[in-house]
C-alpha cells in the first residue's frame, strides 16, 4: 500500500504557483519524504493558471516546471489536481466562466461546448510541462469535483452530462500524458447519497477510484465515535460500495483524503489509535492502492477566511515540525513496510445496495455493512442487477448474498 499526503505547502498555501519559493518547497517535500511518504496530490488553482479560455500563466507553467524538477529530486511521486475550482471553503473558478457575473454570455464548465475546449487546452497545456516527469504519476480532474456540480455554475448539469464530461476529460488526460493513473476524486457523496456524476462512471472512467472518507463529514463519528470498528471501516465500506458498480473487479481504490484536525482529538492515545486504527483498516482491504493524508502542512494564522480547523489539518506545521500526528504515521509506516500484511479482507458474501434517500450523507447503506463489521463480517456490496447473476458472483468470489 502506498503513503501520501495533499500537499498544502507550509509557505503561501496553494497561493504559492504565484509566490513561488523553490526552498520553502523542497524542505517541505523532504521533509514528508523522511516521514516515509512516497507520494503527494498537489493542487492546481484553475483561475491561476488558465487566465483565459484561450490562453494560459506563462508565469504558472514555469512555476510548475520548477515543481516537477523539485519533486524528481526529492524522488517523491505527485499527482496533480487540474480543475480546482473548490477548495478549503473557497472558489477558484476563473474569470472567463462569467459564474456569478453579468450574464452577457455564460459557460457552463461541464456542458458548454466553449468552456470544454478551453479545458482541452489546459489539460494539454499542463501536460506538457509534467508528462515527461519521472515522479508524475498522474491527473486527477479536479478537487471535489461534485461541490462544483451546482445549477448557478452549470445551468444545464445532468447526470448524463457529467458522464459524458467526464469521459471526454479523460480522453484529453490521456492523450497529454499517456498511461498514467488518471482519476476523479470526488467528496463521499457518491457512496452516500447522489451526485450529478453517475457511481458506474466514477467507478469505470479513468485509471484507479479515489475515495474521499472524512469521519466527520460522513458524519460517522456522531454514529459511533472517533475510536470504534466502525470508524476506522468508513474507508472499507466507501471502497465495496465503489467496487459494486466497477467493470473491472479488480479496479483498484485509492483513499485520496483522510485526516484528522487537532481540536478532534483530547489525547494523543485517542489520535494513535484513531491513526494506527484506520490504517490497519486500509491495509487489510485487498483492492486499497493507498492512502493520501490530508493535509501535509498546517495553514499560516496570517491567512484568514478559512474555518478554524482548516488551520490545524497538517502532519507538520508551518515551521516544517513534524506534529504528532505526523510522527504517529511515520511510525505505522516503518512497521509496514517492516511487515506488511497478508490479513486481507475477502468478502465471500454480499449485502445489496439499496437505493436510499439520495442525501449527501445517507446512511441506508453504511448502516447495515456496520452492523456486520461490528460483528467481524466484512461483506461485499452488489447493484440489485447483479445480485443474481451467478457468473458475476462467482467472478467476485461471492457464496452468498446475506441480504
Amino acid at each position: 500500500m502506498r503513503f501520501g499526503a495533499n500537499y498544502i505547502p507550509s509557505k503561501n498555501w496553494l497561493y504559492s504557483w504565484l509566490d513561488f519559493d523553490e526552498e520553502s518547497i523542497k524542505k517541505d517535500l523532504q521533509t514528508l519524504k523522511n516521514l516515509g511518504f512516497d507520494h503527494i496530490r498537489a493542487h492546481l488553482l484553475w483561475s491561476y493558471f488558465q487566465t483565459n479560455e484561450t490562453a494560459m500563466s506563462e508565469h504558472c507553467l514555469i512555476n510548475l516546471g520548477k515543481f516537477a524538477k523539485i519533486c524528481d529530486e526529492v524522488q517523491i511521486d505527485f499527482f496533480l489536481t487540474l480543475f480546482t475550482g473548490w477548495m478549503s471553503g473557497f472558489v477558484f473558478l476563473p474569470s472567463w466562466l462569467n459564474v456569478g457575473g453579468f450574464d452577457i454570455w455564460r459557460l457552463g464548465m461541464f456542458t458548454d461546448e466553449r468552456a470544454i475546449e478551453a479545458e482541452k487546452l489546459y489539460i494539454r497545456e499542463i501536460g506538457k510541462v509534467v508528462s515527461k516527469s519521472k515522479t508524475f504519476i498522474g491527473f486527477d480532474l479536479g478537487n471535489e469535483l461534485n461541490c462544483l456540480t451546482r445549477p448557478e455554475i452549470d445551468p444545464q448539469i445532468s447526470e448524463d452530462a457529467a458522464d459524458k464530461w467526464s469521459h471526454i476529460m479523460f480522453e484529453e488526460c490521456e492523450k497529454a500524458a499517456p498511461g498514467k493513473m488518471h482519476s476523479n476524486g470526488m467528496a463521499h457523496a457518491p457512496w452516500f447519497g447522489k451526485t450529478y456524476f453517475s457511481r458506474e462512471v466514477l467507478s469505470t472512467d479513468g485509471v484507479i477510484t479515489p475515495l474521499h472518507a472524512w469521519v466527520p463529514f460522513t458524519g460517522t463519528n456522531s454514529r459511533y465515535g472517533w475510536n470504534s470498528i466502525e470508524t476506522y471501516s468508513l474507508p472499507n465500506y466507501m471502497s465495496e460500495m465503489a467496487i459494486a458498480y466497477a467493470k473491472d473487479p479488480n479496479r483498484q481504490c485509492w483513499v485520496q483524503e483522510f485526516g484528522m484536525a487537532d481540536q478532534w482529538f483530547k489525547t494523543e492515545d485517542e489520535l494513535k489509535d484513531f491513526i494506527f486504527g484506520t490504517l490497519k483498516q486500509c491495509a487489510a482491504q485487498k483492492n486499497m492502492w493507498g492512502i493520501t493524508w490530508w493535509c501535509s502542512h498546517d495553514i499560516s494564522d496570517k491567512y484568514t477566511g478559512f474555518v478554524d480547523f482548516e488551520h490545524n489539518l497538517g502532519l507538520i506545521d508551518v515551521n516544517n515540525n513534524p506534529k504528532p500526528a505526523g510522527l504517529f504515521i511515520k511510525e505505522f509506516i516503518d512497521e509496514y513496510k517492516k511487515n506488511g500484511t497478508t490479513d486481507h479482507i475477502k468478502p465471500t458474501n454480499a449485502l445489496i445496495i439499496k437505493e436510499g434517500t439520495g442525501e449527501e450523507s445517507d446512511y441506508t447503506n453504511a448502516e447495515v455493512y456496520m452492523k456486520y463489521v461490528k460483528k467481524g463480517i466484512y461483506p461485499a456490496f452488489v447493484t440489485p442487477e447483479n445480485a443474481q447473476n451467478q457468473e458475476y458472483l462467482k467472478l467476485r468470489g461471492i457464496t452468498e448474498i446475506i441480504q
